[in-house]
């Protein structure tokens, strides 16, 4: 029996998750921004994250306080509410569980990051309520029981986000700042990444030496592929998009082709070489794109109002 569920908060199905978090808060909060000015602004378009063993982590493992500031441009506030592993037993489990309760009896939106980013929509008697991000597909749980986690078994490394509603950054304020965060993404990968991780240029290199290393049948290409390519085919939306402030053809076409080269590299059972030109190909496509971002931000007006009236 369910004893409370909060109403129009659903999770969208992109491959990105934390993006089908964030449309379903902005859902709730009946936000008007579309999907590509979501992907853009909030800075998620331009990231490429990559472990050098192109692990599957990769899309989760990148330092999301530096993009909370574009995330609150859209007039989200994305609260942390702490990171919590196998340590946190008893009385920490308890303190969070009342806080998570607390929220939700205030109708406060709420999601996690375990596996995978998940919105927690409600609780029943015996557990909270958590979405799964693809119809159809019963992972990752979606439910956490009171007490034990035990749908989570051992693999705990969960962070727990809150979501308030707030006044949206002026739109060309806000392209400004997402712009510029893309350019620090792909220069100084670590400003944004730390350890066997990489973003930007970097990033792209870390994925060749990976492919050459024989890791390109592995679960974690394919899937870096499936994600980074969703996010550079929301840039190419976003400047052609005539809702847009600015629309820029050269850039969408630059995006366009590095997303459908990392789709071609993730067709599975394709020759690692072929794998190889494909991601050089995207990369080159990328690095045109950052140096026409560049040029960009000189042109972006600033005067129209918030992102979230779009």
């Amino acid at each position: 029996m369910t004893v409370l569920e909060l109403i129009n908060y659903h999770q969208a199905s992109f491959n990105t998750t934390m993006m089908g978090v964030m449309r379903g808060v902005l859902n709730y909060y009946d936000m008007k921004t579309n999907d590509s000015t979501m992907f853009v602004h909030s800075g998620h378009a331009f990231m490429t994250c990559i472990h050098k063993d192109l692990c599957q982590s990769s899309p989760y493992a990148w330092d999301l306080e530096k993009a909370l500031p574009l995330i609150s441009n859209l007039g989200i506030k994305m609260k942390p509410l702490g990171f919590f592993n196998l340590s946190c037993v008893g009385m920490e489990r308890e303190r969070l569980e009342n806080l998570l309760k607390q929220q939700l009896r205030w109708r406060q939106p709420l999601s996690l990051l375990n596996l995978e980013h998940q919105l927690i929509y409600g609780m029943d008697e015996g557990g909270f309520l958590i979405s799964q991000p693809w119809v159809g597909m019963d992972f990752p749980p979606n439910h956490l029981t009171f007490e034990t986690w035990e749908e989570l078994g051992t693999e705990i490394h969960m962070s727990i986000f809150q979501y308030e509603r707030k006044p949206a950054n002026k739109i060309g304020q806000s392209l400004t700042d997402a712009v510029n965060y893309a350019i620090d993404l792909w220069d100084n990968s670590d400003n944004h990444a730390s350890g066997n991780y990489k973003t930007g240029k970097a990033a792209y290199e870390l994925w060749i030496a990976g492919l050459e290393a024989g890791f390109g049948d592995t679960h974690g290409h394919w899937w870096n592929t499936m994600v980074w390519s969703e996010c550079k085919s929301f840039v190419a939306q976003y400047f052609r998009d005539q809702e847009s402030i600015v629309q820029n053809e050269e850039i969408a076409s630059l995006y366009e082709q590095a997303s459908e080269n990392l789709v071609k590299a993730g067709v599975k059972g394709l020759a690692t070489d072929a794998k190889i030109e494909l991601i050089k190909a995207a990369y080159a496509n990328e690095a045109a794109g950052v140096n026409q971002l560049r040029a960009l931000l000189s042109q972006i007006p600033t005067e129209r109002e918030g992102v979230g009236t779009v």
